[in-house]
């Protein structure tokens, strides 16, 4: 069974949109480089500014602020320097803050933006006034959900079928998955764990597949929780998964419009 690359991406802040790639380097045994490297704790220790992988529940993100999915943010080509709009701007107008996340004032100055967003009234959800945070970068690859470090792919065709059955856009921006395959049956990765794939030059094992959370609820245009896919897709499958992890056992580069073949 053959498909082709669409989409390839990285979340160089865990929580924030996605970087949209030409190409990667996908290496033996690592996540995909500069994914989820940072991430907005919500348990400050100044202190620490690096850290071993942590699960997402320490993290402010998507699934407990859904405003930040709509939050318009760009990266530089290398994922460490961000622009955001003003606070009071949200997604309208240009990006006016530029930050270097490589140095401590940059990361502290995303801190006091996303703290400034998420208290706004329009923006949070959490009830909480003037959150703490603290941006901190991970020194084990990445803040991915699982701590083996995989690699996230799935399928539009499953997109479509699920946000079709909800009324809802299918946008696979509400998955957040690093490699988006055409050209396949709806859900049909899911049967592939324990097989191999080839995309592009390199090799990769399907380890498991990816069970979704609230993240996947929130309007990627509007930031505001518009269905409740989790317990529509239980309905309708009798699971929540989407998508799956695997493994790289050969590296090589991977590129849009390569083809991804099943082995």
């Amino acid at each position: 069974m053959t498909s082709q690359i669409t989409h390839l991406l990285r979340y160089p802040v865990k929580g924030l949109a996605g970087q949209q790639l030409a190409e990667t380097w996908l290496e033996k045994d690592q996540r995909l480089a500069g994914d989820r490297l940072y991430a907005a704790c919500h348990t400050p220790d100044t202190r620490q500014e690096e850290t071993g992988w942590r699960p997402k529940t320490a993290f402010w993100q998507v699934y407990n602020s859904p405003a930040l999915a709509a939050l318009d943010c760009q990266f530089s080509a290398d994922g460490t320097g961000l622009q955001l709009p003003a606070p009071e701007k949200c997604n309208k107008g240009p990006a006016v803050r530029q930050m270097d996340l490589t140095h401590t004032a940059g990361r502290q100055q995303l801190a006091r933006f996303l703290s400034s967003f998420l208290t706004s009234e329009e923006t949070s959800k959490t009830g909480r006034d003037n959150p703490e945070l603290q941006i901190i970068r991970c020194s084990e690859g990445g803040f991915t959900d699982v701590r083996k470090p995989y690699i996230s792919i799935a399928s539009q065709a499953s997109v479509a079928q699920l946000c079709g059955a909800a009324g809802v856009a299918a946008d696979y921006r509400r998955f957040r998955m690093n490699i988006w395959l055409d050209g396949l049956p709806a859900f049909a990765e899911l049967d592939w764990v324990g097989k191999r794939l080839r995309l592009g030059r390199a090799e990769l094992e399907i380890a498991e597949t990816v069970g979704r959370c609230a993240a996947t609820h929130a309007n990627p245009h509007t930031g505001q929780t518009d269905c409740d896919l989790v317990r529509l897709s239980g309905q309708l499958y009798g699971h929540s998964q989407l998508g799956v992890y695997a493994r790289v056992i050969s590296a090589g580069m991977v590129r849009p419009g390569d083809q991804a073949e099943l082995l």
